[in-house]
């Protein structure tokens, strides 16, 4: 595949992504490395293209969601990105697919049956959410990925949040998180092995028009749509993300 042809790829992942909270992150990384070749160390270009999948939506996160919650979740993401990307070392071959299978797995058996995951203590305290926050943002920043593939189905089934305004605030979290996971990872990592700024900028663009075509979208669909789209992305991120693996 060309960089055209994957920009297109990207913009179909964004698109979707929209609708679901999700970076796209561990797709576009997938795709690079399956396609490309880019090793699994160059994480850093997932997250600039999470940025960018995130960028259209900060506003409405301020307007529409609960600021405790902003608070209880925020700071803890923030310091989990921090640490792993300062201090952590990346995972490769079959320990890079085993983490991204326990986050999918788990991701997914959290949305759609929560009764057997979730005790039946519906009110956590700001601390408990604070500690999961930290958890699966320490977790996904491991491997490159935003927060929101473990934070969803939280907020939906957990916290009884609205998707429809906790999409919007993941997006916004997963753009001010992963900036901080950004910087400190490129202060870190010594090789990175990026596109040409051309190609960099192809992929940008492509994903930033999805993000904007889908934020338009979004609150046109139905709840069931959001959660049917966010299980097609995950499972695509594993089964991606296998062949990946075992290919290479």
């Amino acid at each position: 595949m060309n960089y055209i042809e994957i920009g297109i790829l990207f913009f179909v992942i964004s698109l979707l992504a929209s609708f679901t909270g999700r970076g796209g992150g561990i797709l576009y990384l997938s795709v690079l490395i399956h396609f490309i070749g880019v090793s699994t160390e160059s994480k850093i270009i997932s997250f600039i293209l999470i940025l960018a999948n995130s960028l259209p939506y900060y506003k409405m996160a301020v307007l529409e969601f609960d600021k405790k919650l902003i608070r209880y979740m925020l700071l803890p993401s923030l310091t989990s990105y921090l640490l792993m990307g300062m201090f952590s070392q990346k995972p490769d071959g079959i320990l890079f697919l085993v983490f991204i299978f326990i986050i999918g797995a788990s991701s997914l058996l959290y949305l759609w049956f929560p009764v057997v995951l979730t005790n039946q203590n519906n009110n956590p305290t700001g601390k408990a959410i604070g500690y999961y926050s930290l958890f699966a943002s320490g977790i996904s920043a491991y491997v490159g990925l935003s927060p929101a593939l473990l934070l969803i189905p939280y907020l939906a089934n957990k916290l009884k949040v609205d998707m429809k305004k906790a999409i919007p605030y993941l997006h916004f979290q997963n753009m001010i998180v992963v900036t901080l996971g950004l910087f400190s990872t490129m202060l870190k990592t010594e090789y990175v092995q990026y596109p040409s700024l051309e190609n960099m900028l192809i992929l940008i663009a492509m994903v930033l028009l999805g993000s904007y075509a889908g934020k338009h979208l979004l609150f046109k669909s139905s709840l069931i749509w959001n959660k049917i789209i966010f299980t097609l992305l995950s499972i695509a991120s594993l089964v991606l993300t296998f062949l990946t693996v075992i290919t290479s």
